[in-house]
């Protein structure tokens, strides 16, 4: 679940919920939006959010979102914040610069994440961007890759 903030920005949200939307496009992943007034009501929910579009008249608070961010993150909710501050209504293009940001951080990571197999000839690492799916048959798991095709136990 992704949730979305939106704070003093409250002819934002159907912008927002549209390119949210055709961001996620059919995957399972659902998302919420909560709307705040001020960043000290925002920061005062027991709510956490992973997107944040905030008006940038509100910018003067900016370090009581911080340490929000901050406590959420101390607090073990170590989740990645995606921030911007706009305008309201927020435009297409600030709201697509955002997606884009998002996009890239995933595609980037994903380049790099990997994920370990204990095989019979020991510990292997396959980054994830080059698994296409797994098979599981009896006790062992078949990793097809965009490469080569592994078997493991």
């Amino acid at each position: 679940m992704i949730k979305v903030a939106l704070c003093g920005l409250p002819g934002s949200r159907n912008t927002i919920e549209t390119k949210i939307s055709v961001f996620l496009g059919t995957s399972a992943t659902g998302y919420i939006i909560s709307e705040y007034n001020t960043i000290k009501e925002l920061t005062t929910t027991e709510e956490n959010h992973e997107i944040y579009f905030i008006d940038k008249t509100l910018r003067k608070d900016e370090d009581l979102l911080i340490d929000h961010i901050n406590n959420e993150n101390n607090a073990g909710d170590k989740k990645l914040r995606f921030l911007a501050y706009a305008e309201d209504p927020v435009s297409d293009a600030d709201c697509d610069k955002m997606i884009d940001s998002i996009k890239r951080h995933f595609e980037y990571d994903s380049m790099y994440l990997a994920v370990e197999f204990l095989t019979d000839k020991g510990l292997k690492s396959i980054a994830v961007s080059k698994i296409l799916y797994f098979e599981y048959m009896k006790e062992n798991s078949t990793k097809v890759t965009k490469k080569v095709k592994r078997k493991s136990h």
